[in-house]
């Protein structure tokens, strides 16, 4: 069979980050001893001891041994072992997997340990024209303070029916009113993308939805693109960086205000995140309402990720808009397994399809990320004329009689997962079915 590299890379960041996050608990011995001395110079011969190991690896391994050659552009190697590694059972798989990426990706381990523990040196600091971040704060991660604006370089582009082929990048620093009056010129909504983990702006998903958005709603479709910000794999300081590009948006948004104070208002200012974009709307909807006293309209959290946000101060809630709406696809604590996203109910109204943890239609192995990215698909479709919408319900029992489809319907609250959830009377623990193929809805 044919491998798409992507397939290998995924399964390596889930097991990179469930090595990662473990070895937080660590991190403060770790920088004590001299284990983190010489980590850039060590990454440097990654390449060299997977290829001289590369031999004597057994399948399972290889699986991760094959994402590090993605990571090196060694697309035909990963393709090799991936094809074989099919024939192994998943327990042996993830066993094996574990303890290659504990023994031979531990250089990137103290990489990112040495990048957090160096961002844990200062409680503060402060850039022009975006104010001062401190990790006592519900602003800023705890973990530790964001790169520079400078070293992100977020874009903004923003998307109108007036320039569908023709986006205009915005400098969130100073904004040209004149430049703007077409689009702004009538009051309607600022819909704001914001991309996950190890994305970019032209990820399908992202295109997609902004099309469909203006195809169905006349609203400015804003897209952020901070990639260099959250790259992989270097999850930690995407999750400390998300508070710089909720800033650098705040500022852009207050700069339209000031321009716009009679179209472009609080109210109609709706943000969509998927991932760890989900809480880059939540510093920002945080943020906002900090400065100005007023909420935005509305957040739509697409799996909003789990690891080192669930159970915190900082994860996006409820109260960072005036309608926040989740979709769960991935949720729970086994990172190997998938599960990303965060299992705890924390908006107006949070919809689980197929009970919000495993999607159906997911490859066992190769789909480790498939449950997680079903979320924008889910959502893009709620967008699209497919004549089904994605009806809901709470359930008496809750998930675990929904999936032993013994659920009785908790009153007449209908819900509908998706763009146009904020109209329907359904709120809480929203349960439903989907397909397990495209289109997904099912009557």
């Amino acid at each position: 069979m044919k491998t798409q590299p992507s397939l290998v890379t995924d399964t390596f960041v889930c097991t990179f980050l469930a090595a990662l996050v473990g070895c937080l608990v660590l991190s403060s011995e770790a920088h004590g001893d001299q284990s983190l001395v010489g980590a850039h110079r060590n990454i440097s011969n990654t390449r060299r001891m997977t290829h001289r190991k590369a031999r004597r690896m057994d399948l399972a391994q290889s699986i991760f041994l094959a994402s590090e050659a993605v990571k090196f552009a060694n697309v035909h190697l990963a393709n090799e072992m991936w094809e074989n590694s099919s024939r192994v059972p998943l327990d042996v798989l993830l066993a094996s997997g574990t303890s290659f990426a504990d023994n031979n990706v531990k250089t990137l381990f103290l990489e990112e340990l040495n990048w957090i523990m160096s961002k844990r040196q200062n409680d503060t600091v402060c850039y022009p024209g975006l104010g001062c971040f401190r990790r006592s704060t519900r602003l800023v991660h705890p973990l530790g303070l964001p790169d520079a604006p400078e070293f992100i370089n977020t874009l903004f582009w923003l998307y109108s029916r007036i320039n569908l082929g023709c986006p205009q990048l915005l400098d969130y620093r100073t904004v040209s009113g004149f430049r703007l009056l077409k689009q702004f010129a009538a009051p309607k909504d600022l819909v704001i993308l914001i991309h996950g983990f190890g994305q970019h702006s032209q990820k399908p998903w992202v295109t997609e939805v902004k099309d469909a958005l203006l195809r169905q709603v006349d609203c400015n479709v804003l897209v952020a693109d901070w990639r260099k910000g959250a790259r992989k794999p270097h999850y930690l300081a995407a999750v400390a960086n998300t508070a710089m590009v909720a800033r650098q948006l705040f500022v852009l948004v207050r700069n339209l205000k000031r321009k716009f104070p009679d179209t472009v208002t609080p109210s109609r200012v709706h943000l969509v995140g998927f991932s760890i974009g989900a809480h880059v709307a939540g510093f920002f909807g945080r943020y906002f309402k900090k400065r100005t006293g007023e909420l935005i309209g509305r957040i739509t959290a697409l799996d909003a990720t789990g690891p080192l946000f669930e159970g915190t101060s900082v994860h996006v809630s409820r109260k960072d808009a005036e309608f926040v709406d989740v979709i769960h696809t991935s949720g729970g604590s086994s990172i190997l397994e998938g599960q990303l996203g965060t299992d705890r109910p924390f908006g107006h109204v949070d919809f689980y399809p197929n009970g919000g943890r495993r999607q159906p239609g997911c490859p066992l192995v190769s789909g480790v990320m498939c449950h997680h990215k079903r979320a924008p698909v889910l959502f893009l479709e709620s967008l699209q004329d497919t004549g089904c919408r994605f009806k809901s319900h709470a359930c008496i029992g809750g998930r675990e009689f929904f999936l032993k489809n013994q659920c009785a319907p908790a009153g007449r609250r209908q819900g509908e997962m998706g763009y146009w959830s904020r109209n329907s009377l359904g709120r809480g623990m929203q349960l439903l079915w989907t397909r397990a193929t495209a289109p997904y809805c099912q009557q």
